[in-house]
């Protein structure tokens, strides 16, 4: 199995998953992105699937992590100011690995609000924002043979959150902070 197919896999059963809990989430970021401009996961990324979801169910993380206890619970923000919690699960190992990063969407002066955790630094986060009417209601895509949700004017969406998103660009060039077009919040710890 490639790591594609992999990485299809386990969105799909995220999907189901999440829907069983009835949790409403869409497909963020890169995922968004690559589901959107690539009909694909974007080349390099393909390892890194990113969801999101409204942050009143952060309530229910326990039953987040019961549903995904059969894999690897790899990270779990909790910022000291209460606003935009992620959980990840992985599955696989080394270059076989794929992560889904779930961020909990906070609403910060009437903005919708995640964090950025910086790898060289994943103790100094950063909070973006964009409107909130991307994240209010839901577009559908198909993407790997399943209808998932999009945030809503997803071209919109892109512009704001990357400036120029149809031009690909691989990972190991792109940079969040020269290759994204997303406001970033006053305050910048988490």
């Amino acid at each position: 199995m490639t790591l594609e197919e992999q990485s299809a896999n386990f969105l799909k059963e995220a999907k189901r998953l999440l829907d069983g809990l009835e949790i409403p989430f869409c497909l963020f970021l890169g995922t968004a992105l690559g589901a959107y401009r690539d009909k694909k996961f974007c080349d390099g990324d393909e390892d890194d699937i990113d969801l999101a979801i409204e942050g009143k169910y952060y309530s229910r993380i326990e039953e987040i992590k019961e549903a995904f206890k059969n894999y690897n619970n790899s990270h779990h923000w909790k910022p000291d100011d209460g606003n935009c919690q992620e959980i990840s699960f992985e599955i696989g190992g080394g270059k076989n690995r794929t992560k889904i990063d779930i961020f909990f969407i906070s609403e910060i002066d009437g903005k919708a609000a995640w964090k950025f955790y910086p790898h060289d630094n994943p103790n100094q986060a950063v909070t973006k924002v964009i409107d909130k009417k991307f994240i209010e209601k839901f577009d559908k895509i198909m993407f790997y043979g399943e209808e998932f949700n999009i945030p809503s004017d997803i071209e919109g969406y892109l512009k704001a959150n990357y400036g120029d998103w149809k031009t690909p660009l691989h990972r190991r060039v792109f940079t969040w902070q020269n290759n994204n077009d997303c406001e970033i919040y006053e305050d910048t710890t988490c």
